[in-house]
């Protein structure tokens, strides 16, 4: 969802359509939200956005739902309309974002609501932050981040909402995700969402380590397994520890750090769209380079083969000279006993 600036429209209609155009595109990325997160992503109260909504309703660019996992009572998703504003024609967009009985029995409902919250923490935390993708729309080669916030200079915020406390073994798997997400050029930070503030010190602590334990995740069932003397030393003064944050959600308190939390998160000066493009260069450079390793095992392969073969051969012609070899001793053999015997036959006879 590419982020609309406040409209300058002196009009108020003009003013109303901005508006919902800002609405519809959030419902369009996200599926579904709140009037709450809605009134929040426009810099307004709830409370002073009544008639807004109820006109946005009336239209039918948003329409109301109710949620059996959710008691909340202003949850909305995108309706016709306003999949028209967004889209030209709601035939554009997947009819699953537009049928009611989708969203009523969504068990994810609380869970995408708590990623918007976290999102519109960090289009107000962050300078220059331009869109928003939610990760029904992302597509990464390892761990899909709930949320990524893009930068005015592409650069990629992974948005991270932990709702409870995982296993030690999951947390440092996910820490090794975004690790690799990182060096490949895909993501330039990181910032995990916590609910309560135990759970922001726990995920801290461990990553505040400075050796982490290395996990595979098995590919039946989806287990971690330890490597076994296998670890993943992140030095304290390594850059990658000043790309992750720990965040309260909907807290004044700075977050938790490696490094001093009062300094201000400054991203890495790079173009996303340069690495990006590089890290897909070096991944076909070394697709490449496994075909060619691959072609050339086979040719080996081939040559043993054929070298197996003409030995085999070798030994069978061998073997089979010798058996015909033997036959022809035996049949020589039996030979000169007959005509033995038939001497020794005629002497008697004679």
């Amino acid at each position: 969802m590419i982020i609309e600036p406040n409209s300058k429209q002196a009009n108020t209609r003009e003013r109303y359509r901005h508006k919902a155009l800002i609405v519809s595109k959030h419902l369009a990325e996200f599926r579904m939200s709140s009037k709450e997160i809605l009134a929040s992503l426009l810099s307004q109260r709830v409370t002073s956005t009544a008639r807004f909504f109820a006109q946005l309703e009336k239209e039918k660019i948003i329409v109301p739902f109710t949620n059996f996992h959710s008691s909340r009572r202003d949850l909305v998703r995108l309706g016709t309309n306003g999949a028209r504003l967004v889209y030209g024609s709601e035939n554009k967009m997947n009819k699953n974002s537009l049928r009611s009985d989708k969203f009523e029995s969504n068990e994810r409902v609380i869970h995408d609501l708590l990623v918007q919250t976290a999102c519109i923490d960090v289009f107000n935390s962050f300078q220059k932050i331009v869109e928003l993708v939610s990760d029904y729309n992302i597509q990464s080669s390892v761990k899909i981040a709930d949320a990524y916030a893009i930068t005015e200079m592409q650069q990629v915020l992974a948005v991270e909402v932990e709702a409870s406390r995982k296993s030690r073994d999951r947390i440092y798997f996910t820490f090794q995700n975004y690790i690799d997400l990182i060096n490949r050029g895909e993501v330039a930070g990181v910032a995990f969402y916590l609910l309560r503030e135990a759970d922001q010190k726990y995920f801290a602590s461990l990553f505040n380590e400075l050796v982490w334990p290395i996990y595979k995740s098995e590919r039946s069932g989806g287990n971690l397994k330890l490597k076994e003397d296998s670890t993943l030393n992140v030095p304290i003064d390594s850059e990658v520890r000043k790309l992750f944050q720990f965040r309260l959600m909907k807290s004044s308190k700075p977050p938790l750090m490696m490094v001093d939390t009062n300094r201000v998160w400054n991203l890495p000066d790079m173009d996303y769209t340069d690495r990006l493009r590089k890290a897909s260069e070096e991944k076909s450079m070394q697709e490449e380079k496994s075909r060619m390793e691959k072609k050339a095992r086979d040719l080996e392969e081939q040559r043993l083969q054929s070298l197996r073969n003409k030995e085999f051969e070798k030994i069978e012609m061998q073997r089979q000279a010798e058996a015909d070899a033997k036959h022809k001793a035996a049949c020589e053999a039996f030979e000169r006993e007959r005509r033995k015997k038939e001497s020794i036959f005629g002497r008697i006879l004679g």
